[in-house]
């Protein structure tokens, strides 16, 4: 038999690798991915919201977005974190790199914090309330994420950005991603040149044109709106303009107002005259003085400033029908919702 032997002294070298763990890495869940990515609206209550016709900026913020208080909700994956680490989420409105420190945490920071303590697991969903995103659109250092937002942000860029830190690290973030979030809470300044028209429940409203402001370029249409009770506020019927408790000067249209006032309306940017005959689905009565306003429509789904002071018109059952003419745009009447643009 052919025997091996070692000897005692017979040492064995046993070689220890080691393995740097990986970077940790923070992106879009691909579910949801997109240019730009259709993220999930969630409404104040918690349920997702149905959002608007692709024609109408439907990932973009508008002012109702704002008012109804609703949040956008980012799917992430989060591959390789570590236990004690941080991820964050920043806004800045410059287009700024939140991940540099002095962004974020200086006299001159130009970012600002939406949320800290992100729980850490694979698949974070993390809601932000779109107010907080636009919070800082005024002054970064001192965010007002209330209803006071609403109505004071223009066309503009926001850029939410996450930032995962790694354990006892608070200056720089190892992993970053970051979305545009497109907001725009101010609709084209009001029609000039209001004139209406009575008819037999009806009521033809004419406008001139539509000057300043982005109204031109981003007009999908105009609105009109009929107020009653003009009929006990100005008893001049001859007067061609009229006051109204509900017509005034800065009014700003919302969903409410549309439901009690919105008599009428024309999609597209040429339109110069809209027929009303109904407001909400209720005809327009005969012998009511009516005061009349307007207000245009943007390519965001908001509603301008109510032109000021509103024009009247006497319905009467004496008079024709008013029927819709030329003038561009397509005639909507009586309708209970702000009229959609067309594609």
């Amino acid at each position: 038999m052919l025997g091996l032997a070692l000897g005692a002294s017979c040492a064995v070298a046993i070689s220890v690798v080691s393995r740097r763990a990986e970077a940790a890495t923070i992106d879009l869940n691909p579910a949801y991915a997109g240019n730009p990515p259709a993220l999930p609206r969630i409404g104040a209550d918690g349920t997702i919201v149905k959002k608007r016709p692709l024609n109408l900026t439907p990932e973009g913020v508008n002012l109702q977005d704002c008012l109804d208080n609703q949040s956008i909700r980012f799917p992430l994956v989060l591959a390789q974190f570590q236990a004690n680490a941080s991820l964050q989420a920043w806004a800045t409105l410059s287009g700024a790199d939140c991940s540099l420190q002095a962004n974020r945490i200086s006299a001159a920071a130009v970012c600002w914090n939406l949320v800290t303590g992100i729980p850490l697991q694979q698949f974070p969903v993390v809601d932000i309330p779109v107010r907080k995103i636009m919070s800082g659109a005024l002054s970064p250092a001192s965010p007002d994420a209330t209803q006071a937002i609403c109505g004071k942000v223009d066309l503009a860029s926001f850029s939410v950005q996450f930032l995962y830190f790694d354990p006892g690290q608070v200056a720089t973030p190892s992993a970053t991603t970051a979305f545009p979030v497109l907001v725009d809470t101010i609709g084209p300044p009001p029609p000039s040149g209001i004139t209406a028209l009575p008819g037999n429940a009806s009521i033809t409203v004419e406008w001139q044109s539509i000057s300043g402001g982005g109204g031109l370029t981003a007009l999908t249409g105009v609105n009109v709106y009929c107020d009653p009770a003009s009929s006990s506020a100005a008893p001049d019927a001859s007067a061609s303009t009229c006051s109204s408790p509900n017509f005034t000067a800065n009014t700003l249209p919302n969903n409410d107002f549309n439901a009690r006032f919105l008599c009428g309306g024309v999609t597209g940017n040429t339109g110069s005259s809209a027929i009303a005959k109904s407001i909400n689905g209720v005809p327009l009565q005969n012998g009511i003085r009516y005061a009349v306003a307007v207000a245009a429509t943007d390519a965001f789904a908001n509603v301008g400033p109510l032109s000021f002071p509103p024009v009247c018109a006497t319905t009467d059952a004496s008079l024709p029908v008013a029927v819709a003419e030329g003038g561009g745009g397509c005639s909507v009447a009586g309708l209970g919702g702000p009229p959609e643009a067309s594609a």
